[in-house]
């Protein structure tokens, strides 16, 4: 406790917050922006005469302002930054003017750094920028901020001692070691970024780090894994910001899960509710599809259960439309025998990806429901 309330007084006193203000270590050290999640990059190779693969890279970040994502699966319009607050550091008394900090950054899969698959992408990023932000400069999601720099940087593998360098491109041959990036840090033990005394006065306490683009080797990765990146700051009042330094503060930001999460498109739906038989009510029925089979080659079994329990089909296979809507009434002479009349349930399986619509109307009222997809 008596640690906590030196720190909490040393922050007041060179940040000039108040004690309301300052948030204890533990904290997030690193956050991003609201709604950005963490989402899925693509793992396939594509194949087949006169198919030339590509396996382009990833850019997290939206740096330096909104957007500028690129590689996700889903498109890249998410606001995503990397945002890390130094007044959550264990120790905030190193961040004080004139102070230097380095950067050391490490990419991780499943949480682990090696040469595992996932690697830094672009050689043309040799030193690492950021936006400083403090009580003038609005929230960092919102607002540019403070342009610096922590410069120059090299690129190493997993063991910080063999070189390598970021491999650009769309090729998808296996990675080679000579390209495995795996970490970036500050070239020298005094390359770094300097505290300025309106750093201080301005309590410029957040600062958005970018996050150069990476890529992963598809030969290597294609199961679900994780991809994140490990930020560590380094300080030279520490023992120096070499590779091997232990760092002042770090935090890790989740920037990519691998393999695109596939739609799953159902050849069979059903409808819970449906009045075969009952001429008070009519039921609508759609029958839509989704997928590239051609209107000659479809093909759809209904089938329907009445409320005994009885089990009649229809098969038809003469659709003039990838939309097709009928009166279940109008179909009953279709099947191979005649329901109850009142409740029964409807499925509908087909040789197409198939979606679907219900309408139940007296005339007067009415109402609509999907159908539920992938029928037990």
């Amino acid at each position: 406790m008596k640690k906590l309330l030196v720190l909490i007084t040393v922050m007041v006193a060179v940040f000039g917050f108040s004690t309301g203000a300052f948030a204890d270590w533990g904290d997030p050290i690193c956050t991003t922006c609201k709604g950005c999640q963490v989402e899925d990059i693509p793992c396939t190779i594509s194949t087949g005469q006169d198919v030339t693969p590509l396996c382009p890279g990833f850019e997290y970040d939206s740096f330096p302002f909104k957007p500028v994502r690129s590689g996700y699966c889903n498109g890249n319009s998410q606001n995503c930054m990397a945002i890390f607050n130094i007044c959550n550091c264990e120790d905030p008394l190193i961040f004080d003017t004139n102070e230097v900090i380095g950067i050391r950054m490490t990419v991780l899969v499943d949480g682990v750094a090696g040469q595992l698959g996932a690697y830094w992408a672009d050689p043309t990023i040799n030193n690492i920028d950021m936006y400083t932000h403090g009580t003038a400069d609005g929230e960092p999601c919102d607002s540019l901020g403070n342009a610096e720099t922590f410069g120059a940087i090299d690129y190493y593998q997993s063991n910080r001692e063999t070189t390598a360098t970021p491999l650009a491109g769309n090729s998808c041959d296996p990675i080679l070691a000579a390209n495995q990036a795996v970490v970036l840090f500050s070239a020298t033990t005094t390359t770094g970024y300097t505290i300025k005394a309106i750093d201080v006065t301005e309590a410029r306490h957040e600062w958005r780090i970018d996050i150069p683009g990476m890529r992963i080797d598809r030969n290597v990765l294609h199961d679900g894994e994780l991809i994140s990146v490990k930020i560590e700051l380094l300080a030279a009042g520490t023992g120096g910001i070499c590779a091997d330094c232990d760092a002042i503060c770090e935090c890790i930001i989740d920037v990519a899960n691998v393999c695109c999460e596939e739609a799953v498109i159902s050849k069979c739906m059903y409808f819970p509710y449906v009045l075969p038989g009952v001429t008070e009510w009519s039921t609508g029925i759609v029958v839509t599809n989704i997928s590239d089979v051609a209107i000659a080659d479809m093909e759809a079994t209904f089938t329907l259960t009445d409320k005994t329990g009885a089990v009649f089909t229809y098969t038809k296979d003469d659709f003039t439309s990838k939309v097709w809507s009928s009166y279940l009434n109008k179909m009953l002479p279709e099947f191979s025998g005649t329901p109850e009349i009142g409740p029964a349930w409807l499925k509908v399986s087909t040789n197409f990806g198939v979606d679907g619509y219900e309408f139940l109307t007296d005339g007067t009222f009415g109402a609509g429901t999907l159908p539920r997809l992938l029928c037990p």
